[in-house]
């Protein structure tokens, strides 16, 4: 009799002990979610393997959301702010995506054609400076060669304001 009740202490003991552990665990991850940012600039190696098809996109700079949620919340907050609202956004984050890149080459563009200059070689040589410049980023009308406006290469209307990344 002795025996069995040393032993149910002893059982009673590990399955306190035992549920105690995990209640520590529990609160350990909590605390260990709390402290990832709900928006992170990181880099696309940190995503995907590198493979002939995408290595010279690893080192291109990504968004990195917390989760599904606050990458929607972020799309939505996006869609109702201002272009300069947007540019701000983006650049206190440290992060030069497609957004920030757009606006660039837009600016970019808009200075060649405020020129003052009836020198229309030196204008073509300034367009075609711009294309080779964005040409790795952007993609140019084909058919009309008087038609300079930059084209994402993708076409995900959610993602017109930036290259994302969320985690799931």
């Amino acid at each position: 009799m002795k025996i069995e009740k040393i032993f149910g202490f002893i059982l009673s003991a590990c399955m306190i002990v035992s549920l105690l552990s995990c209640n520590s665990e529990n609160e350990f991850i909590g605390s260990a979610q709390e402290t990832i940012p709900d928006v992170e600039v990181s880099t696309m190696d940190m995503w995907v393997k590198e493979t002939r098809s995408v290595s010279e996109y690893l080192n291109m700079p990504v968004l990195h959301f917390k989760d599904e949620q606050v990458y929607s919340e972020t799309l939505r907050q996006l869609k109702n702010m201002t272009e300069n609202e947007r540019f701000t956004y983006f650049q206190q984050l440290g992060f030069e995506g497609a957004y920030i890149l757009w606006e660039q080459a837009d600016r970019e563009l808009d200075k060649i054609f405020d020129m003052e200059s009836d020198d229309s070689h030196l204008i073509q040589e300034m367009i075609n400076t711009y294309k080779d410049k964005y040409s790795d980023i952007f993609s140019f009308n084909t058919v009309d060669l008087f038609d300079v406006t930059p084209y994402f290469t993708f076409t995900d209307n959610d993602l017109s304001y930036k290259r994302l990344r969320c985690n799931r």
